[in-house]
């Protein structure tokens, strides 16, 4: 695999003072977005802010994207006070999709297939101690719609970006609001042990054909 192959990942730097919470919009193109926001903002009642925000689109099969995934947040794992980061992925949901067409049933099915390529690649401990949690479609779309996303300064081009950063600010303002437990979530991330020692995901990744 040359260079070309693997995405620029040098925007999401290590911070001590950072928690990351990626989103993810899978599908044949899948969008990432990860947002830095200051640790205290999440654990506590630290003033908010939007830290970093880093986008891309990751193609290729759905074990290179997985594991270009992982290496993302394995990549901030261990940069924050015992923070793991969050990875907030799309779930299925009926979302007003009337399930005709290839299309449709594409829609139902790449959601399904990462969900459990991600779990399984978190549970092997390719994403060190990242956090995963599912989020409905419709939450974050009714969430962080367009016009939010630009008055938050959050608008990028690209649907599948776009789409990736919905579902992260989603979850952010769910954990600050409280509808997620913060203490709930990091303490599974601070006691999540290793079962075994993971493959290099580098070996795992194959260009796209």
């Amino acid at each position: 695999m040359n260079n070309g192959d693997f995405p620029d990942l040098s925007a999401i730097r290590f911070h001590p003072d950072h928690i990351w919470v990626f989103g993810l919009d899978p599908g044949q193109t899948t969008g990432l977005a990860a947002i830095a926001v200051p640790a205290e903002s999440l654990i506590s009642d630290g003033i908010p802010g939007i830290l970093a925000h880093v986008t891309l689109d990751i193609t290729g099969s759905l074990m290179r994207q997985v594991s270009i995934a992982c290496i993302a947040a394995a990549k901030v794992c261990h940069s924050t006070k015992g923070y793991a980061p969050v990875i907030a992925i799309e779930d299925f949901d009926m979302g007003g999709n009337k399930l005709t067409g290839a299309a449709s049933t594409a829609d139902i099915a790449i959601p399904i297939r990462w969900g459990g390529a991600m779990e399984y690649a978190i549970e092997c401990g390719h994403a060190e101690d990242a956090i995963l949690k599912f989020q409905p479609r419709t939450l974050a779309f009714t969430t962080a719609t367009d016009a939010r996303l630009r008055a938050w300064d959050l608008y990028v081009p690209g649907d599948h970006k776009r789409d990736a950063t919905r579902h992260s600010i989603t979850m952010i303002r769910r954990i600050r609001a409280g509808s997620i437990d913060p203490e709930e979530l990091w303490n599974i991330g601070l006691s999540s042990t290793r079962k075994q020692e993971p493959e290099p995901l580098q070996s795992m990744i194959k260009s796209p054909t």
